[in-house]
């Protein structure tokens, strides 16, 4: 992390010390600060989808798309899918919940890979990945609504 905010200060010439602006861990943290949208806000998005399909509803896929931009730039996207990956993390606390996150996370990886390589919109990604998720939960016995 020090060296971290060293590389910030002496390559981006970024003094928060100065200036009464907030101070960076990371060097990601301060390129996402650039963003058109938060990170914070898409994260939220991401907890929000991850919450209505965990209590067995359709997300609100528009509204999540206006709110983070449509993903442009693609990064958001990415930020999008650690939020879900942060959300359904109470999984691991049993066995069963740890082999549901296991196929969560071949999802989470198969919708990266397909908008990012694949250049799918991801509208039509995160519809695929609300029925995906749905359906593991069916055949589950309804455990993202127990454990999430």
């Amino acid at each position: 992390p020090e060296q971290q905010k060293n590389v910030i200060n002496r390559i981006f010439h970024y003094e928060p010390v100065f200036n009464n602006e907030k101070e960076f861990c990371s060097i990601t943290e301060f390129l996402q600060s650039f963003l058109t949208v938060k990170p914070e806000l898409v994260k939220s998005c991401a907890a929000d989808f991850f919450n209505s399909v965990a209590q067995g509803h359709v997300p609100d896929i528009p509204k999540i798309i206006s709110t983070c931009a449509s993903f442009e730039p693609r990064i958001l996207f990415e930020i999008f899918i650690c939020g879900i990956i942060e959300s359904q993390e109470k999984l691991k606390s049993s066995a069963a919940g740890s082999e549901v996150s296991f196929m969560i996370l071949k999802l989470l990886r198969t919708s990266l890979n397909n908008v990012e390589i694949f250049n799918q919109n991801p509208s039509a990604c995160l519809e695929e990945l609300a029925r995906n998720l749905m359906h593991i939960n069916y055949m589950n016995d309804g455990i993202l609504k127990k454990l999430a």
